[in-house]
């Protein structure tokens, strides 16, 4: 992944981690991009691990091996929250 690329700091951090698993809410990778993900990042499918069909996002994990997983959902008032569970692949 290039260093130019809008999740590069998203990959880095996968690839400097030592963990098989990683668990990260939105205010998380928030933090580690520095930037808000955007608004379609709500959505259970922007989430996908197919980077080849349109979600680049997902080179960020899968190129530094990792495969994603909503964890859990929660309702918080109006605003739902969920937690991001990274594995590495096996």
């Amino acid at each position: 992944m290039k260093n130019e690329h809008k999740y590069f700091k998203l990959y880095q951090y996968f690839k400097k981690s030592e963990k098989n698993i990683i668990e990260l809410r939105k205010e998380d990778i928030d933090r580690i991009l520095g930037f808000s993900l955007p608004s379609s990042a709500k959505i259970h499918s922007w989430w996908s691990n197919s980077p080849e069909s349109g979600h680049s996002q997902a080179f960020a994990w899968v190129e530094a091996g990792f495969f994603v997983h909503i964890r859990k959902e929660r309702s918080n008032g109006k605003k739902k929250e969920y937690t991001l569970t990274f594995r590495k692949f096996s």
